[in-house]
This record gives structure tokens, C-alpha cells and sequence, in this order.
């Protein structure tokens, strides 16, 4: 489990989340993407982040 996995299915455990570039190509698992809270989750970081 990465942390955005981490974060989608845990919101209640991650308040802030640091995203560092790995590269242009990533050989991994997307499905957490489509998580209908995934939205709401990353609604509230970017609420977060213009407010700090």
C-alpha cells in the first residue's frame, strides 16, 4: 500500500500529505483512484493548503 492508498481509504489518519515527483513513468496499481471519496478527500487538501 502507497500512501495516497493509504490516505484515500484512512482520511480520519492523514491530515497533510508531501507529494515528491518520482518520474514520468510509474508501473503501479490506479484503481484507488476511482474511489468515489478519493474527490472529497482531495477537495479538502486543496482547502487546506490555500488556507495555510
Amino acid at each position: 500500500m502507497n500512501a495516497y492508498q493509504f490516505a484515500t481509504r484512512h482520511p480520519d489518519k492523514v491530515s497533510r500529505l508531501i507529494v515528491e515527483d518520482i518520474g514520468a513513468v510509474v508501473d503501479c496499481d490506479w484503481s484507488f483512484t476511482t474511489r468515489p471519496h478519493l474527490h472529497t478527500f482531495a477537495n479538502g487538501l486543496e482547502r487546506d493548503h490555500a488556507a495555510s
